[in-house]
């Protein structure tokens, strides 16, 4: 697994942690030295199978998005 770059948690709630800010003095997300790139199927919650989604994207380890799951590319549904 690659080594993620800040560019990858676009999208994340975490992400404001990657900036300096006032909720952020450090300007990085406490996961994100620890984070890996791995390829999963973004799904929404309110998507019924089959998934419409055709194949993975890659994603930080510790990638997190509000109303949706993360699975492995195999899953079908």
């Amino acid at each position: 697994m690659a080594t993620a770059k800040k560019s990858d948690c676009f999208g994340c709630r975490n992400d404001m942690y990657n900036y300096p800010n006032s909720v952020s003095s450090s300007g990085q997300c406490w996961n994100f030295e620890d984070a890996k790139l791995h390829k999963v199927k973004m799904i929404s919650v309110r998507d019924r199978p089959p998934w419409a989604v055709e194949k993975g994207s890659l994603r930080p380890t510790c990638y997190h998005k509000d109303g949706f799951v993360f699975v492995s590319p195999e899953k079908t549904c």
